[in-house]
């Protein structure tokens, strides 16, 4: 499916997504929310870290204007998985999490950007209108919403994982933008300022995203809250979760 108008849009967006439900996602939404930024939180109901988050504080970030998005029961890879498993982890997801906030979830993310053709259709069939992955390197939507891609992530990756996160992907496109445009740039902020520079440039989405347990283990609070600082804020930007921006490239 192709996003009609797509590439009419001429005003940028910014958006984040974290993923896990992990507890540390209540302080990253309020580090978020101080500098204007909208995040979806893709919550699984397994835990990937403990401790996860409890059902109050799901509908805390729901309330909040942040999204919740599904991320499958247990958190399985979804590559092989098979139909009747795919079905019932994204159907169950769904439907547990809709009961918990009280309104419909319409995003979702297969954990860790692992996908095949039966869990693609299995995301569709449920009624999602998009699915992330952890393709990476774009400023846009991408022309599917069931396999909407993204800008960086939070991490500070050496250029050799960033190698491997491509050949995971099996993203021959990502990797030549990273290596043409970019490159081979491995610093974050490097990334981040460009590919930030490239969408607000073109009228883009610029799409930040990662896991809240790694801001806590690898001590990384402080280098986000400068992203935010430095990428906040600015004229003429909308500021949105990853359905709104959908929505406003759709529209």
């Amino acid at each position: 499916m192709l996003i009609p108008g797509a590439s009419k849009r001429r005003e940028a967006i910014v958006t984040t997504s974290w993923d896990d439900g992990h507890v540390s996602d209540l302080r990253l939404a309020e580090m978020l929310d101080r500098y204007g930024f909208r995040g979806t939180f893709y919550v699984p109901f397994r835990a990937v870290r403990e401790p996860m988050l409890s059902l109050a504080q799901m509908r805390e970030l729901a309330s909040g204007g942040m999204e919740i998005g599904g991320h499958t029961v247990t958190h399985p890879s979804m590559k092989g998985l098979g139909w009747e498993r795919s079905v019932d982890e994204v159907r169950t997801c769904k439907s547990r999490l809709e009961e918990i906030v009280g309104r419909p979830v319409t995003s979702f993310c297969y954990p860790n950007g692992d996908l095949d053709r039966q869990a693609y259709e299995a995301v569709r069939q449920e009624g999602y209108r998009l699915a992330r992955t952890t393709v990476n390197m774009r400023t846009s939507v991408g022309g599917d919403p069931w396999r909407m891609p993204t800008s960086v992530q939070f991490f500070p990756h050496s250029a050799y994982k960033r190698l491997r996160i491509f050949g995971r992907n099996r993203d021959v496109a990502g990797l030549a933008r990273w290596a043409t445009r970019f490159g081979c740039a491995a610093e974050l902020d490097r990334l981040i300022d460009a590919l930030f520079d490239e969408a607000i440039a073109r009228g883009g989405v610029f799409h930040l995203w990662g896991h809240s347990w790694e801001l806590d283990q690898y001590e990384l609070w402080g280098p986000l809250e400068r992203v935010l600082e430095r990428l906040g804020g600015r004229s003429g930007v909308r500021y949105l979760t990853n359905a709104d921006a959908l929505e406003a490239v759709t529209r």
